[in-house]
């Protein structure tokens, strides 16, 4: 049997790791650039780095498109797939009532994300809400759980 206890305090780090890693990368974004050019190159080297511009200006494309979002239809209580890679998998749910999520498949963590409307996670451990633009972290030992919602969009990412 599962150890319950293990679980809350696994998805409790889960969700610290996400939200100091959001803060961390928002932090470096609102860093000037020659300001984590010195951090990151003058500790090391001595000398700032090399930017590299040509090459990144050979490898930008630079058409335009008529548009950049993806194109997807939604189906109550089923989901969509939006991204296969083979580094991970994303899928849109359209959640109006309850929909079960077979997790055993999956031998990595599952990430929740809220991006419309209000939602809630049942689990053998507790219920928690996502709502849009937060995030909920399944750690791998989760095998199943229940999405709760009235018109819900939540995208489910794992690895």
């Amino acid at each position: 049997p599962l150890d319950q206890a293990a679980i809350k305090w696994a998805i409790s780090q889960g969700n610290q790791a996400i939200t100091d890693s959001v803060n961390a990368t928002n932090a470096a974004i609102k860093s000037d650039q020659a300001t984590i050019d010195n951090v990151l190159d003058t500790k090391v080297t001595g000398t700032k780095r090399e930017l590299h511009i040509d090459q990144a200006l050979e490898v930008i494309d630079f058409s335009v498109h008529e548009q950049y979002k993806t194109v997807y239809s939604t189906a109550v209580n089923q989901y969509t797939p939006l991204v296969k890679s083979p580094y991970f998998e994303t899928l849109i749910w359209s959640v109006s009532g309850t929909v079960t999520l077979d997790l055993t498949q999956r031998d990595s963590f599952t990430l929740l994300i809220g991006v419309g409307g209000k939602s809630s996670v049942h689990t053998a451990s507790g219920v928690y809400s996502i709502n849009c633009g937060e995030t909920l972290l399944l750690p791998a030992v989760i095998d199943q759980v229940q999405l709760v919602g009235d018109q819900a969009k939540v995208l489910s990412v794992w690895v």
